[in-house]
């Protein structure tokens, strides 16, 4: 298992990382020649805790991480920090990547991923009067946590070879979610040699008493007010994108079911990379999957089935190949109206949910909703969304899982070694679902 680690460095001596991941960032930061004004580069394990509800947490002397104002935190790094308080402070990932989510009364839900090269933390660090940022609801952590296979791998005989062999303590999983704590402890099992890390580069409140105060750091100040406008373009517009949505059903007199009509929405910022939905996982970006791949098909035995791991990921406009995906067995809307009393099934809400994206796409097209111009418009003209379940509907409207192969290689990617398996299409997370893709 890779060790927790922390270790202070100057500008000089993590140059050459930065610019592997952030050229931009680097240029600048070379014409201010910031010295010997401290950075920290830490690094954290699969699953380790980053942020929890809003406080930042560091690795002691001796790998274990706690937050920031533990007394076994050096006071010197506490007092480097202290310009975000006992939140996140501003910096940079360099390797792997980090999984935002945020925490209401009774629910976690994923949010981002932050890869390589990407300034986090900017928004309350750049305001200048009271924040409008709630960083308490915030929870951080190295790589995926909402992470899970789509074959099911809750048998109870098979799991027991998973507590032999990794001294796995925790039940087989009833649900999606809970595979993830499985996981980590599979990752820091010393017997698997996992050497997976989220690599953070820290500024110290040195850096940001210049940032704000020194006129010849303005290119870098600037450099990151540019950063957190782009990543703010969907929320400074929202408020008008739901004005077009409410506008597109009282133009077709609709009146859905709450709960479907914000499940709606969630999908257009899916589709616009905004918030994420669950994507095949193709390589170790964001988790040891090799690592787990190999072990559930050689230790727990997953039988007959590709061992395909689905975690958080982005859509890409840029990038219209690689489909997103959005279920109705694991909801994860941000907004979340309660379900209709009504009984229903999962079928029929994704018929319904179907037709009012077909209508919201509809309306957008003939640009009443003036709002053609935008990333919305783009979404509508080059993005279709497409809707599966495991069993047929009366209408023929929505696909079978097993169809969901057609559009999309990933879920037939296999190691060779491995052998002839099949998809899995029986699958929580396919018995209703959305795939987003290009055209």
């Amino acid at each position: 298992m890779e060790k927790a680690s922390i270790r202070k460095v100057v500008w000089k001596d993590i140059r050459d990382r930065v610019a592997q991941v952030n050229a931009n960032l680097a240029v600048v930061i070379d014409e201010i020649d910031p010295g010997s004004l401290p950075l920290y580069l830490v690094r954290y394990p699969y699953g380790s805790t980053i942020v929890n509800e809003g406080v930042f947490y560091l690795p002691t002397s001796n790998g274990e991480i706690v937050p920031v104002e533990d007394s076994r935190i050096d006071s010197k790094i506490r007092k480097d920090f202290t310009y975000s308080g006992n939140g996140l402070p501003a910096g940079m990932v360099l390797e792997h990547t980090m999984h935002e989510s945020v925490i209401t009364a009774n629910q976690i839900l994923p949010l981002g991923v932050v890869h390589p090269g990407s300034i986090f933390a900017l928004w309350k660090k750049l305001d200048t009067e009271l924040s409008y940022h709630p960083i308490k609801m915030f929870t951080l952590t190295a790589g995926a946590r909402f992470i899970f296979f789509l074959a099911n791998v809750s048998d109870l005989s098979l799991h027991k070879n998973l507590k032999r062999d990794f001294n796995i303590r925790q039940p087989p999983p009833k649900h999606l979610l809970d595979q993830w704590e499985i996981f980590k402890n599979i990752a820091h099992h010393p017997e698997t040699e996992c050497d997976w890390s989220t690599d953070l580069l820290f500024f110290s409140g040195q850096w940001f008493e210049k940032i704000k105060n020194d006129p010849a750091w303005r290119p870098l100040y600037l450099l990151m007010l540019e950063s957190a406008w782009k990543k703010s373009a969907y929320e400074r517009n929202q408020m008008f994108y739901n004005l077009a949505f409410s506008r597109a059903k009282a133009n077709r007199n609709l009146k859905p079911n709450p709960y479907l009509a914000d499940t709606v929405k969630h999908l257009f910022m899916i589709a616009a990379g905004v918030t994420i939905g669950f994507g095949v996982a193709v390589d170790d970006h964001c988790a040891p999957v090799r690592l787990l791949q190999d072990v559930y098909v050689n230790s727990y035995g997953l039988r007959g089935y590709i061992p395909t791991i689905f975690l958080p990921d982005h859509f890409s406009l840029a990038n219209l190949s690689k489909p997103i995906y959005y279920s109705l067995t694991l909801p994860t809307t941000l907004e979340f109206s309660p379900k209709s009393r009504k009984i229903t099934s999962t079928l029929h809400d994704l018929s319904e949910l179907r037709y009012l994206t077909h209508v919201i796409m509809d309306e957008i097209r003939k640009g009443g909703l003036k709002v053609e111009d935008t990333v919305i418009g783009k979404i509508a003209h080059d993005v279709k969304f497409d809707f599966f379940h495991s069993k047929p509907d009366k209408h023929k409207e929505i696909m079978l899982t097993k169809e969901m192969i057609k559009d999309d290689p990933f879920l037939l990617s296999c190691s060779p070694q491995y052998g002839q398996r099949k998809f899995a299409d029986s699958g929580t997370l396919a018995r209703g679902c959305v795939r987003i893709i290009g055209k």
